[in-house]
C-alpha cells in the first residue's frame, strides 16, 4: 500500500496529539490550506516539506518514501547539541535574570565582500569620493 505525505501527516498529528492548526501555524499558512494538504487536495511544496520536517523532526527520506507508513530511527533528525559552556551560561543568566543570546561561531555575521574582495563599507566610501570628483570637474 502507498502512504502519501498527506496520510502520514494525518497519522502523526493524531499520534502526537497535535492539531492541523498547530502545523499550519508552524508552516505560516492558513488553517484551510493545511486542511487541503491533509485531505490531499493541495500539493506539498518544498517550503512546506521543510517545515513539516522540522515540526515532526523527521528527515525528507521518510516523507518522500510512500512505501513506508512508520518512520524508523534513521528517519529522525539529529537534535542540535548546545555549544560547550552553554549550560553554565544559562545558569548564570537565570541567576542574573537577564536573557543572553548565544550565537554559534559559524553563524556570526561576517563583513559582506563585493566581487572585488573589498567590504561594502570601502565600496560605499569609494562611491562617495567618485561622486564628489564628478561634481568638482
Amino acid at each position: 500500500m502507498a502512504w502519501p505525505i498527506h496520510e502520514k501527516i494525518q497519522r502523526l498529528l493524531k499520534e502526537r496529539k497535535k492539531r492541523k492548526k498547530d502545523l499550519a501555524s508552524h508552516l505560516n499558512i492558513a488553517p484551510q490550506t493545511m486542511t487541503d494538504i491533509c485531505k490531499g487536495r493541495s500539493a506539498v511544496t518544498l517550503q512546506h516539506l521543510r517545515g513539516i520536517m522540522s515540526f515532526f523532526g523527521l528527515r525528507a527520506d521518510y516523507w518522500m518514501d510512500d512505501s513506508r507508513e512508520e518512520p524508523n530511527e534513521s528517519d529522525r533528525l539529529p537534535t542540535a547539541t548546545p555549544p560547550p559552556g552553554a549550560a553554565e551560561m544559562e545558569a548564570a543568566t537565570e541567576s542574573e535574570g537577564r536573557p543572553v543570546h548565544i550565537i554559534p561561531l559559524d553563524r556570526q555575521e561576517q563583513p559582506v565582500r563585493s566581487t572585488s574582495g573589498r567590504t561594502d563599507d570601502s565600496t560605499a566610501e569609494e562611491g562617495k569620493q567618485g561622486q564628489q570628483g564628478e561634481t568638482s570637474g
